[in-house]
């Protein structure tokens, strides 16, 4: 509330003290805030254990979410947060449009939120204002199918003024994005201050395989693959985080020497294509056995990646560890983003999956083997004994995938 006891919502640069707070624009008529009161309002972050990007699909051992009946084309639908910046016209008119195979919900304060980045010539509103769209006329869907275009309508006293607005989008047909297998990748890590570090930065993000690490006699000289092979004193991190893929390193076990010289490693990742999850269609060209995991780093809860749908962005390839500026940057080469899902919202898709399977194995009385199979199933029964034989064993099958590709 400010002195002409007019309640006001800015937004807060920074807090000083239990007292005093600065704003990014001055509050009151006469731009004087003597003995203003205020309500500061923090997040809290509820179930912290389940703040993640990554959600497990409702069965395990997932083929496709590109089906047969869905002639193998993506149905996944999702509603996703995305930020657009606009310069509102001397009208004080914008509009936006949604990409392909998507529209713009309905409006709600909680599906849009507009605030005020710069103003032009208009004199209504100012930097740092919120701005609400729930005049008549202030918001209307419109373009083909309906939503495929917004547009906003503020009037002329908002001339100019540049808002950043964050809309709620329904996305329906989202295929995945992909990830791109780049095999048998050398770094040399050339500098002792490097190579001696506990942590080693490899280059890349989502870094699956580690083959070997050389090191050279010295740091005079590039290590090659005729120098010493000590790869056993490393593991490897790959950088997989809870909401993000960090930078991908190895990892100097507990007791194990320090490089002496300069070394050689030899590993493959996977780069990222556009878009805003990842799936097990995500993998194409990869054997669907070595598709990976992921093991939480909070919570210890493993995650098989073909059976989650994946919202986790990339982080670029100059992102550093430690460099004691901001070591984490989302916008340069090799970066992949997304946009946020909103939350307490679904994500429906079709899918197919493999299903489990159990055997008996027998030994009849001539002395030969016979497997007599069971009926596939989410949760399979064994399979009827057969008579004048011995049960040896019960084979159970998690997957068909798995049977077929072990026998």
């Amino acid at each position: 509330t400010d002195d002409a006891n007019t309640t006001v919502t800015k937004i807060v640069e920074s807090i000083s003290s239990n007292t005093q707070l600065e704003i990014s624009v001055a509050l009151g008529g006469a731009d004087v805030s003597t003995s203003t009161s205020f309500i500061r309002k923090r997040t809290k972050l509820q179930d912290n254990k389940k703040n993640i990007s990554l959600f497990k699909l409702p069965y395990n051992v997932v083929k496709t979410l590109k089906t047969t009946d869905n002639s193998e084309v993506s149905d996944t639908s999702h509603k996703i947060r995305r930020q657009f910046v606009s310069t509102l016209s001397s009208s004080g008119t914008a509009t936006l449009t949604a990409g392909t195979n998507e529209v713009f919900t309905a409006h709600s304060d909680t599906d849009f939120t507009v605030s005020v980045m710069s103003t032009g010539s208009g004199g209504t509103g100012a930097v740092g204002d919120v701005v609400t769209l729930s005049q008549s006329g202030d918001f209307t869907l419109g373009g083909a199918p309906t939503g495929k275009t917004v547009a906003i309508d503020l009037g002329s006293g908002w001339n100019g003024h540049k808002l950043k607005i964050l809309a709620t989008i329904s996305a329906s047909v989202a295929g995945s994005k992909t990830k791109t297998a780049n095999t048998a990748q050398t770094v040399q890590i050339s500098t002792s201050a490097l190579a001696t570090a506990t942590e080693i930065k490899i280059g890349y993000a989502d870094v699956y395989a580690v083959d070997s690490v050389y090191m050279a006699a010295d740091f005079s000289t590039n290590a090659t693959t005729s120098d010493s092979d000590v790869t056993n004193r490393f593991t490897l991190d790959t950088g997989q985080r809870d909401n993000f893929y960090d930078v991908s390193r190895l990892v100097r076990k507990a007791g194990k020497q320090a490089p002496t010289g300069r070394l050689l490693i030899t590993y493959s990742y996977y780069s990222h294509g556009a878009g805003n999850f990842f799936d097990v269609d995500s993998y194409s060209g990869v054997g669907y056995g070595t598709i990976p995991s992921y093991t939480s780093d909070v919570t210890g809860e493993k995650f098989e990646l073909r059976d989650c749908v994946d919202f986790r962005p990339r982080v670029d390839d100059a992102s550093t560890m430690g460099a004691g500026v901001v070591d984490r940057s989302f916008d340069g080469t090799g970066a992949s983003t997304i946009d946020v899902m909103k939350i307490n919202s679904d994500v429906t898709a079709d899918l197919e999956y493999y299903l489990a399977r159990k055997d008996k194995v027998f030994m009849t009385k001539d002395g030969n083997f016979e497997i007599i199979k069971g009926v596939s199933e989410i949760d399979p029964s064994l399979p009827q004994s057969i008579d004048d034989a011995m049960q040896l064993y019960n084979l159970h099958y998690f997957c068909q995938y798995i049977s077929l590709r072990n026998f």
